[in-house]
C-alpha cells in the first residue's frame, strides 16, 4: 500500500504537537510498516521552512519518504475528489 502523507501530519511531530502528536506519530508508523510513504510536491514545500537548512533530502531519507512530483492528470483527479469532499 502506498500513503501520501500531509503536511500536517509531518508537522506535528516536526513542531512536537500537544494535541496531535503522538496521534500522528501512531498514524505515520502504522502506514509504514503497511508500505510506502510518499510526499508530494506542495507537502515537501511546505516542510521546508521549519527543517534545518539544507537538510530536507536527509528528513527524506531518514523517514523514508519518496518524493512524488504531480501529474497535469493528478492534479485534475486531487481536485475532483476535493470538489466530492466538498459536496458531502
Amino acid at each position: 500500500m502506498v500513503t501520501a502523507v500531509d503536511t500536517s501530519v509531518l508537522l506535528d511531530f516536526l513542531l512536537d504537537d500537544a494535541q496531535h502528536g503522538s496521534a500522528s506519530m501512531a498514524a505515520l508508523q502504522l502506514a509504514a510498516a503497511q508500505g510506502q510513504l510518499v510526499v508530494s510536491a506542495v507537502a515537501l514545500a511546505e516542510l521546508v521552512p521549519v527543517l534545518p537548512q539544507g537538510k530536507a533530502r536527509r528528513f527524506l531519507a531518514d523517514w523514508n519518504l519518496s518524493f512524488t512530483p504531480e501529474t497535469e492528470h493528478v492534479a485534475i483527479l486531487a481536485g475532483e475528489m476535493y470538489r466530492s469532499f466538498l459536496k458531502r
